[in-house]
């Protein structure tokens, strides 16, 4: 990758538009993007990544379906699931700081189970809506869709667990 960006001339802005969820390391390409960025006038990165955290989606995993599909939340090609926090976590730890949102909502996405929405009482799913909203303000994301500016890292995380775990681990950001 880098070497492709090295080749272009300038660069305005990176894109990684339903890229991340794909990629086994993600921190990889995104800890090269931050250093290359910074050497190359910190282009911005802007980023589409799906929420697994969308109510539709809770709702069919707390009743035990987790159905793979050709495309959408539960794109058969994702290797990777991610909430605010991981992908937060993951664009810190990798030189990455959010700059501007602009995360698409919407109350049905492509995992709404109509037949379970039905089979279940009307004040069920009212319940558990207000629990899903009131602990999750993302319940309605289904795309997080941000944009980023790099700062440099000391040593960015080698493995996935260590880009999204809730673990500390040492960030350095810039002053800006």
């Amino acid at each position: 990758v880098q070497t492709a960006l090295d080749e272009i001339g300038e660069v305005g802005a990176l894109k990684l538009l339903d890229v991340i969820e794909h990629l086994v390391q993600p921190q990889q390409l995104l800890a090269a993007l931050s250093e290359w960025s910074l050497k190359h006038n910190e282009p911005a990165l802007v980023v589409s990544v799906p929420n697994a955290t969308h109510f539709d989606l809770g709702l069919r995993l707390l009743c035990g379906r987790w159905v793979p599909t050709e495309r959408g939340l539960l794109d058969s090609t994702h290797l990777r699931f991610f909430t605010e926090q991981t992908l937060n976590r993951l664009f810190r730890r990798c030189g990455w700081r959010v700059v501007a949102r602009n995360d698409f909502s919407t109350l049905r996405t492509d995992q709404y189970d109509a037949e379970l929405n039905d089979a279940l009482p009307t004040e069920m799913i009212g319940a558990l809506n207000v629990v899903a909203r009131t602990y999750n303000p993302n319940a309605a994301v289904q795309q997080f869709v941000w944009t980023l500016k790099p700062f440099p890292v000391a040593t960015p995380p080698t493995t996935f667990l260590q880009a999204v775990g809730d673990v500390a681990g040492p960030v350095e950001e810039d002053s800006q």
